[in-house]
């Protein structure tokens, strides 16, 4: 066991440097990290130290004690935040698990989940926080200039997340830009809320289309309020900033191609699983592909430095072997990244 716990921040370190060549080869210059232990800052400083972070990486260090980040949270490892800041890792968020996961009945929903003989037929799930507990978190995040992204699976859960800003802001004003990361399941009167309160949606692919995960949640959620999953239009309508993420490795694939397919046609880019997921929430290519450049770069406090192409901004590119807004929808997933810039150097190429 000794050489082993040895061994770990080098795996640590080869861990990093795979997940980053695998980011650069999908097009991908910028990510938020979405559990930063102290040992996932030591891999991502070393790969800095060594020049090979061709990324820009935003830390979100977990606020609260959560099952997996156990032993270390908030003032802990703020205070380590400068100590471990390099010029492209920026431990400058915070991460709390609000909830859980529908397919395991740990999300918290406004509904009762369908009937089952452990929980009985009126079971909604909690939350991990209470929202006073919560508003006090963000409140504490916010004086030391810590931006929140909050996992919340569940619309109960976003509820309360969205209450426990709104009492923050009663007190402070419109303070930072926090995040509802998964933004899934949302009753449709908290929709405005998020840009009301200056709230972003980070949103996972591969789950707004029908696939494995969506059919699964089928199991335990009922299936009227499944097929109102991802209320992404409705988002964006309504003046909300949302962001495109991954959610890797939940998800097997990083590759943000299939979810701009996704999020375009509410269809399985792979075209395993038929139909669609609420066509209605489908979104133009202009506004999915801003919702994977400028506004993640927004949500993560480093507009100023990237996700546009800009004077003054780092030349972070890619070449495409498509052109985008000549293709039919239906092939957007297959796009490949012939060349990836990163302040102007080339990370990724092709093979040819």
């Amino acid at each position: 066991m000794g050489k082993a716990m040895a061994l770990s921040p080098q795996r640590d370190f080869d861990a990093g440097a795979h997940a980053i060549r695998r980011l650069n080869a999908c097009g991908i210059t910028g990510s938020q990290e979405a559990l930063t232990t102290r040992s996932v800052m030591n891999a991502i400083k070393a790969l800095d130290d060594a020049g090979r972070l061709t990324a820009w990486v935003v830390g979100s260090l977990p606020v609260v004690e959560a099952a997996l980040a156990p032993g270390e949270w908030g003032e802990t490892l703020f205070a380590l935040r400068d100590s471990y800041r390099t010029r492209h890792f920026r431990p400058d968020a915070g991460k709390v698990f609000l909830d859980g996961v529908p397919t395991s009945r740990t999300s918290a929903m406004l509904e009762p989940y369908l009937p089952d003989t452990l929980h009985g037929c009126c079971f909604r799930g909690s939350t991990t926080l209470t929202v006073p507990q919560l508003a006090r978190a963000l409140a504490d995040c916010e004086a030391r200039g810590i931006a929140v992204k909050i996992h919340c699976a569940g619309d109960g859960a976003v509820r309360s997340a969205l209450d426990a800003v709104e009492v923050v802001r009663s007190f402070n004003g419109p303070g930072l830009l926090h995040q509802i990361a998964h933004a899934s399941f949302i009753d449709p009167a908290d929709v405005p809320r998020f840009a009301a309160l200056n709230v972003a949606a980070d949103l996972s692919p591969m789950l707004w289309f029908p696939g494995v995960i969506v059919e699964a949640i089928r199991t335990t959620v009922p299936e009227k309020r499944v097929d109102r999953f991802w209320p992404n239009r409705d988002l964006h309508e309504s003046g909300a900033l949302i962001a495109g993420g991954s959610d890797w490795p939940v998800v097997s694939d990083p590759n943000p191609w299939v979810g701009i397919q996704g999020m375009v046609t509410r269809r399985d880019p792979t075209g395993m699983f038929p139909g669609a997921l609420w066509p209605e929430q489908a979104l133009d290519l202009a506004t999915v592909l801003q919702a994977y450049t400028l506004n993640p770069a927004r949500a993560m406090g480093m507009a100023h430095e990237t996700g546009s192409l800009e004077v003054g901004k780092s030349a972070d590119l890619i070449v495409l072997d498509r052109h985008l807004f000549r293709i039919p929808s239906e092939e957007l997933a297959a796009t490949r990244v012939l060349a990836t810039y990163f302040e102007g150097v080339v990370v990724h190429e092709a093979e040819a």
